[in-house]
């Protein structure tokens, strides 16, 4: 835990491990009518800030070196370090550059311009609202493979949450597979019991497992007989016609003798269409 101290100006945290500090001044209370006000600027502010954001992550995330971590993540998985590493290295070379640019143009000397990034780089890191784009739009490219762009336009903070939570709630629900894999998970769940396992009444259970096993023996035996109609349908031809042929056969074959009856003549055409149904 971290060790706490106040002074008047200050809040103090020690980490006893390695005896580093943070010092964060302590702030004068505002009255209710200044406080509307600096929360409506900071809500206007933020709406820029968070667009600013999500616009330098995802020229970041944009780089053939990160291809190996987008959506290698598993949804319910942690972000790698590695990964927060990279984007830390990225964004140092990305808009250290940039900074010292505007800072230089406007007169200020390599030390200074030096202080104000090591600031802005602190904040980047703190709850702002750059930290917060960064959270969900890293997780985002992570676990979903993207960046927060559609056609051209930028995703907002609160569209990317909402894709993140869409996607995990579709992890957590397991594919459809009907009564046919409830029956198999059961199966392997008797199969593998304990001595902790609740099997209830096993006369119930077998009268039941009888009951399915008689209905799926049915389904089981329509299934192919419609298989088997559809064979015959396709590769022999219309039944009808078949039996024609058959019958103008016996006939000529018959002649001068005795006529065919209507069951040698069903028989012959079965004979025709399948001689294995015979």
């Amino acid at each position: 835990m971290l060790e706490v101290s106040y002074s008047a100006t200050h809040v103090v945290f020690v980490n006893p491990k390695n005896s580093k500090s943070e010092k964060l001044a302590l702030m004068d209370a505002m009255d209710t009518n200044e406080a509307i006000r600096a929360i409506v600027s900071e809500q206007k502010a933020a709406v820029s800030a968070s667009r600013g954001a999500v616009s330098l992550l995802a020229a970041i995330l944009d780089n053939r070196r990160l291809d190996g971590y987008k959506g290698q993540t598993p949804i319910n998985e942690k972000i790698p370090k590695e990964l927060k590493e990279a984007i830390r290295e990225m964004e140092v070379e990305y808009l250290k550059p940039a900074f010292e640019s505007l800072h230089t143009s406007k007169g200020a000397k390599p030390a200074t311009v030096q202080k104000l990034w090591d600031a802005y780089a602190k904040e980047l890191r703190s709850g702002g609202s750059y930290a917060v784009a960064k959270g969900k739009v890293t997780a985002y490219f992570a676990h979903c493979g993207e960046l927060p762009t559609h056609d051209g336009k930028l995703l907002s903070v609160a569209a990317v949450d909402k894709l993140l939570a869409n996607a995990k709630e579709a992890a957590g629900k397991p594919a459809e597979q009907g009564i046919s894999g409830i029956l198999r998970d059961l199966a392997e769940k008797v199969e593998k019991r304990s001595e902790s396992t609740k099997l209830g009444d096993v006369g119930a259970a077998v009268h039941a497992l009888k009951a399915m096993l008689a209905t799926y023996e049915s389904m089981l035996q329509e299934e192919g007989q419609a298989a088997l109609v559809k064979y015959e349908n396709t590769n022999t031809g219309d039944v009808t016609q078949a039996a024609k042929a058959v019958i103008v056969k016996a006939a000529a074959s018959k002649k001068g003798k005795h006529k065919p009856t209507m069951e040698s003549v069903e028989r012959e055409a079965a004979k025709e269409i399948d001689p294995a149904l015979i």
